[in-house]
This record gives structure tokens, C-alpha cells and sequence, in this order.
């Protein structure tokens, strides 16, 4: 129970922070001027997010936790919706495994590879922006 406290907010903080170091906003300016963070789900459709983690990945981060059509797990912690025999179902044991793997994604040589298309897409973004500035 603890760990799915966890490791949910820090999952969906690590795709937030993903986002900014894109150049995306994750922030929303409503009609009374203040801003607001952006759903789980509107940050996965951002175009650097999605230049940045493969289509698997993020239809896996999606389904777990933020569609009302698969575990939407986000929201259920989030909410307490969830008793106590939800936190021993498949489902938990299910998402820990993926925020090990989650965190797998980002070590080692996998680490490497994965900053590596990160940075290119970091370094795309900065000679568009210094072009624009040119003109």
C-alpha cells in the first residue's frame, strides 16, 4: 500500500519532468488567469513526450494510470477509492513490476541510449528556438 503511494505521484512527477526538459508546458492558464497543471494524460500528448518514450510505453503509462478504460490507478490512489484488497490484487503487483521496469528504463546502458535520444531532441529544440531568435 505504501509503495503504490508512493510510486504513482513519482511516476507521473518523473513523465512532468520528462516534459519540461522537452521544452513542453505542463501548465494551463485558465479563464480567470491561473494556472493549473495539466492532466497525466494531456502531458503523454505532448509532442516532446511523445518524440521521447516509444508508443508502447506511453499507451502503457495511459492504460495504468490515467484511462477510465484500464486500471486508472492514478486516480484511485489519488482519490482513496481503493481498499485494502485492491493494493494485493494483480493489478498492484502488476504496477510495482512497471515502475521497476520504469526505473530500468532510465540505468545503465539503457540510460545511456535513452538520454542520448533525449538530448538530440533537447539540442533540436534549441537550434529552433535560436533560429527563430535570428530571424
Amino acid at each position: 500500500m505504501t509503495a503504490l503511494s508512493i510510486l504513482i505521484p513519482q511516476i507521473e512527477n518523473a513523465v512532468r519532468y520528462l516534459a519540461v526538459e522537452c521544452g513542453e508546458p505542463v501548465y494551463n492558464m485558465n479563464e480567470e488567469g491561473i494556472e493549473e497543471v495539466k492532466p497525466m494524460h494531456a502531458v503523454l500528448e505532448l509532442e516532446g513526450v511523445k518524440e521521447s518514450l516509444d508508443e508502447d510505453l506511453i499507451f502503457a503509462l495511459n492504460t495504468i494510470f490515467c484511462s477510465k478504460f484500464g486500471f486508472n490507478m492514478r486516480n484511485n490512489v489519488s482519490h482513496g477509492m481503493l481498499d485494502d484488497q485492491a493494493f494485493q490484487s494483480f493489478k498492484a503487483l502488476y504496477i510495482w513490476l512497471f515502475a521497476l521496469k520504469f526505473c530500468y528504463l532510465f540505468c545503465g546502458k539503457l540510460q545511456e541510449e535513452n538520454r542520448s535520444k533525449i538530448n538530440k531532441k533537447l539540442k533540436q529544440l534549441m537550434e529552433k528556438k535560436d533560429n527563430m531568435d535570428e530571424n
